[in-house]
């Protein structure tokens, strides 16, 4: 018999969990060790004690009164009860107890044995994990919804965008009508006006003729006078019509080699340079995505512009282009005459003249056309200059146009 409870002493003592045998009136009949580790009491201050009152501390734990006095007397065997509660010697711990009655023969009151597993840091992990879940829940919820408005937003901003595209090829469509319409127009009056001047050109000559030698040299000059602004306003008809086939008579952007268009473009006005004595600096030009005829007009004019404007010093022009960013930008800089900074826009508009026209003749067109050209290319054009310090004239093309902006 001494063996056998020496073993069955063994193997209660082996066990992990804290076990506590009490009789029928609720008093400690033995524990394992594990019990008196857990809960920091010792042999002496437990058993023969009521278990509501171990250590001289108060353990009136509602829930343990609920398992033993009301439970195990009904029901013999009880798992699962769980019970949280800031124990007298270790504090609050959540404790997990099985309980069941333990049968004496011979005997009327039953003996509990009663396992206790102390289950703290598993439930702070469950609960741990369960604000994890809950945090990530509420993250998803409001990412979701943050999604929900950028989508919405982002609906509207395409929304918005197919709008503004429909718009922009009305406006496209309207604006090759309006052209198209211009052209006609600048072509209908062209034609009309020509007419006139045709018959007046005629006139004068004839009046010139049968007058020779019969009117004084006043009258002849009245004569040449109004065959001058014949042709003034024959080349200004030209001017117009021109200006308004920029956009639509335009040539296909292609690869252009600026060297070979300022070539072209000097050759043509080698006797003007000749005959002034210009002195032309020119540095290696690129290639550009361009309608060569619209860039050497625009060279043309800008460089004939600035023999025109010459000062009293050797005139020295200078032609190059420099890379920034995603552009090249041109310039053609002279020693001329310069001009008024408050003049550096106005000078762009058709018609603009800074000059008596009996000193430098001219429709006042030219560079409202380069102007024209420029932006039709995808760029800007610009002047810095001051009276007597020549000027520069910059033009900008983008390093890659793969089609013109018509």
């Amino acid at each position: 018999m001494r063996e056998a409870l020496d073993y069955a002493q063994s193997v209660v003592e082996t066990v992990r969990e804290p076990l506590i045998v009490l009789d029928g009136d609720l008093k400690v009949v033995s524990a394992n060790k594990s019990f008196y580790q857990t809960f920091q009491v010792n042999p002496k201050e437990t058993e023969g004690r009521f278990i509501y009152d171990l250590g001289n501390r108060q353990w009136d734990i509602p829930k343990l009164r609920e398992l033993l006095e009301e439970i195990i007397p009904e029901n013999a065997t009880f798992e699962g009860f769980e019970v949280d509660h800031v124990f007298p010697t270790i504090g609050r711990k959540t404790m997990l107890l099985n309980a069941r009655q333990i049968e004496q023969k011979g005997k009327r009151s039953q003996l509990i044995l009663l396992a206790i597993e102390d289950i703290t840091v598993r439930r702070q992990a469950e609960e741990t994990l369960k604000k994890a879940h809950a945090e990530l829940e509420k993250r998803v919820q409001e990412r979701t919804a943050e999604l929900a408005t950028a989508n919405e937003k982002l609906r509207e901003e395409i929304e918005g965008r197919k709008q503004a595209e429909r718009a922009l090829a009305l406006k496209a469509n309207e604006l090759a009508r309006s052209n198209a319409d211009l052209e006609q127009f600048a072509y209908s009056v062209s034609h009309d006006l020509r007419e006139p001047l045709h018959v007046v050109a005629g006139f004068l000559g004839l009046l010139a003729k049968r007058c020779q030698g019969k009117i004084d040299p006043k009258g002849e000059e009245y004569i040449d006078q109004a065959m001058k602004s014949v042709k003034r306003m024959e080349q200004m008809i030209d001017d117009i019509l021109s200006y308004s086939r920029i956009s639509t008579r335009g040539q296909e952007f292609k690869s252009t080699d600026c060297n070979a268009v300022l070539d072209q473009v000097l050759e043509d006005l080698k006797l003007a340079i000749a005959e002034n004595g210009v002195l032309i600096n020119r540095d290696p030009l690129p290639k550009v995505m361009a309608d060569s005829t619209q860039l050497a007009r625009v060279f043309q004019n800008l460089i004939a512009n600035a023999i025109k404007f010459r000062g009293d010093s050797p005139l020295e022009i200078r032609v190059g282009a420099e890379r920034f960013e995603n552009e090249w930008r041109f310039f053609i800089q002279d020693n001329g005459i310069g001009i008024c900074s408050k003049d550096c826009e106005r000078i762009f508009l058709m018609f603009e003249r800074l000059h008596d026209k009996s000193k430098y003749p001219g429709t006042g067109i030219g560079l409202a056309v380069c102007k024209k050209i420029i932006e039709r290319h995808g760029g800007r054009i610009w002047v810095d200059s001051e009276p007597g310090q020549g000027s520069t004239f910059y033009f900008t093309i983008p390093v890659h146009t793969e089609k013109p902006a018509n």
